[in-house]
């Protein structure tokens, strides 16, 4: 996270904070399914379900995440995934789209479930394509919209089975991926999008930040504890803001 000073809109001005952060947006389920392994081409199958990270659930009050949010606004919409691989005949064999690399994962296109080398980097080359086609479907059949482009400048991790430093997608496996192959095939990766804001200090909290949400335990976004302490988080000497984001 980077904080800097800034002054807030309106009349009269007044010092406020601008902050720049990563900030979690979809959660993204992998499933390896050893039955449809082409063992000829090391090929694995994994289907992909996309879902909104349910940041209102985990920061209700913004003590993690101050800036405004679409995430923030979610309510029944919440609950609803943008793509289930399950129910979309296309992933089974892929469209072609683009092919350019993922980094060391593979490439884009064709968009499907099958990716080469380890099961762990099966599941990141899924992944990515996953969320790329829940904004950009093409022959596939998704569920709405995610409108969360898949750019190789955005930031990822791996939240389970073991968790991963914050990464770029297509970062070298070598450096990842030992030690976090999974027994049953399920992986769980975590979007990330930038951020950024000016707000004034007075509207940020941080009292509850301590109490986390264990869905924040798959992210790579880590919060310091600090004891509890009463709104406003911040008065108006220097600002200090108890956060950091790795990556």
């Amino acid at each position: 996270m980077v904080i800097t000073p800034c002054v807030c809109p309106g009349w009269p001005p007044r010092p406020c904070v601008h902050f720049s952060y990563w900030e979690p947006t979809l959660l993204v389920h992998t499933e390896a399914y050893t039955g449809l392994s082409r063992s000829a081409t090391d090929s694995r199958f994994h289907e992909a379900r996309v879902w909104p990270f349910p940041l209102k659930e985990v920061d209700p009050l913004g003590c993690i995440f101050p800036c405004k949010s679409p995430n923030k606004m979610l309510s029944v919409f919440g609950l609803i995934p943008y793509f289930i691989s399950d129910i979309d005949p296309t992933w089974r064999h892929g469209d072609t789209t683009l092919p350019y690399p993922v980094g060391l994962w593979g490439l884009l296109s064709p968009r499907g479930g099958w990716g080469t080398g380890s099961d762990p980097v099966a599941s990141a080359i899924a992944f990515y394509r996953a969320v790329d086609v829940a904004t950009l479907p093409g022959a596939h059949t998704i569920i709405r919209p995610s409108f969360v482009p898949a750019t190789l400048a955005n930031n990822i991790n791996l939240g389970f089975p073991k968790l991963s430093q914050c990464m770029k997608p297509g970062f070298p496996p070598i450096l990842w991926e030992w030690g976090t192959g999974s027994a049953t095939g399920n992986y769980l990766w975590v979007w990330y999008q930038r951020r950024t804001c000016c707000i004034d200090p007075e509207e940020v909290c941080t009292s509850v930040a301590r109490y986390r949400d264990p869905l924040l335990t798959v992210a790579c976004a880590r919060i310091k504890e600090s004891p509890p302490s009463a709104s406003p988080a911040f008065r108006r000497d220097p600002v200090t803001v108890n956060l950091r984001l790795a990556g």
